[in-house]
């Protein structure tokens, strides 16, 4: 009996041990983040506490974006990975007439975002699954958080912008008033980039590193797939029940199509792809390029969408009605491409909007 005994013994020993070691290790590498990053002040605790947005939005704000970038705190033990996630933030902070809130339950990633001047906010819409859905992300944006921007959206939160953003909303909104359109929304794929890891983490000011980053990525970026929307953007007020839209998962695979397709195909909304004149730069992970397509979010996501009422339809962006151009003369163009055959795939989300959501 006592052999049989002592191995298990030993197993759940060692387990224990394990377990408390990791804890322990986890625990220091957070509080060692903290210090050696100076986000510790009791001062900047009052961020990771606040109900409602941080701070005042711009009224001079054209566009405001909700972003849910991931956890500083996983990536405590990556110092390459935090240097990423500022040197994102600070760019944010360089575009002129737009603003960027951060939104995440991490304190960590709440108080770096205040660190680098941009506006937080806690989710609370009563779940903490519905907190980080997509449908909710869009909600807040659109209903809840307070600004007076006509024009918001969503954006991944590892993407890095130029001035073709607000140039692109100026056009955008101009020919949506020339039209007189009162549903619209654009979309685009990211352009991938490898930089020098002393860039993102260089003492240098920031401008001049941001302005190094986008020479390079200008001449080596590469435009990714049609299937991949990094943002959605459209005019506040849109016609889009968002309590219809299911519970999608942020940072999971299959929202983005879905969505697409939905914009696509949805009767009062002009969808618009904005891939080839808005400049969306994503610095590559490596060999960690596509986490996002083996994570919990998005094997929940894929749950969901095998649902029948739930499949995609033209969901690429390739597969927009309308899609923008420049030209040497005129600027902007925004022009009709072809014409989508209707499609049942996104009946059940109709269905709901009529009968009020």
């Amino acid at each position: 009996l006592m052999n049989a005994i002592t191995p298990y013994a030993f197993l759940v020993a060692s387990v224990l041990i394990a377990t408390l070691t990791t804890l322990a290790l986890a625990l220091s590498l957070s509080y060692s983040y903290t210090s050696i990053n100076n986000l510790s002040r009791s001062s900047d605790y009052a961020v990771c506490q606040h109900n409602g947005l941080s701070k005042a939005i711009s009224p001079d704000a054209l566009l405001t974006m909700i972003v849910a970038p991931k956890s500083v705190l996983r990536e405590t033990e990556n110092t390459a990975s935090i240097h990423h996630t500022r040197f994102v933030f600070q760019s944010w902070k360089e575009l002129k007439n737009i603003e960027f809130i951060v939104v995440s339950h991490d304190c960590a990633t709440l108080r770096l975002a205040k660190e680098c001047g941009l506006a937080t906010f806690i989710p609370s819409s009563g779940n903490d699954a519905e907190d980080f859905t997509y449908r909710y992300m869009f909600k807040m944006i659109d209903t809840i958080i307070p600004s007076s921007s006509k024009v918001v959206g969503f954006s991944n939160g590892d993407i890095i912008y130029d001035s073709t953003l607000l140039e692109s909303v100026k056009a955008m909104t101009q020919y949506a008033s020339d039209k007189g359109l009162s549903n619209w929304l654009f979309a685009g794929s990211r352009t991938n980039v490898d930089l020098p890891d002393i860039l993102l983490s260089s003492e240098s000011p920031f401008r001049h590193r941001y302005k190094k980053m986008l020479q390079i990525a200008s001449r080596s970026g590469l435009l990714f797939q049609s299937d991949a929307q990094d943002f959605f953007i459209f005019n506040r007020g849109i016609d889009i029940a968002w309590d219809c839209i299911p519970p999608f998962l942020v940072g999971g695979v299959y929202f983005d199509n879905w969505f697409s397709g939905l914009s696509s195909h949805h009767p009062n909304i002009i969808a618009i792809d904005f891939s080839n004149v808005i400049n969306a730069y994503h610095v590559n992970h490596g060999r960690h390029r596509s986490l996002s397509r083996v994570n919990a979010a998005s094997a929940i996501n894929l749950i969901i969408g095998h649902d029948a009422k739930n499949f995609i339809s033209n969901g690429y962006l390739n597969e927009m009605e309308w899609v923008a151009k420049k030209n040497a003369t005129s600027g902007y163009e925004i022009l009709r491409r072809h014409r989508l055959q209707t499609s049942s795939a996104y009946d059940a989300f109709i269905s709901c909007q009529r009968q009020g959501g």
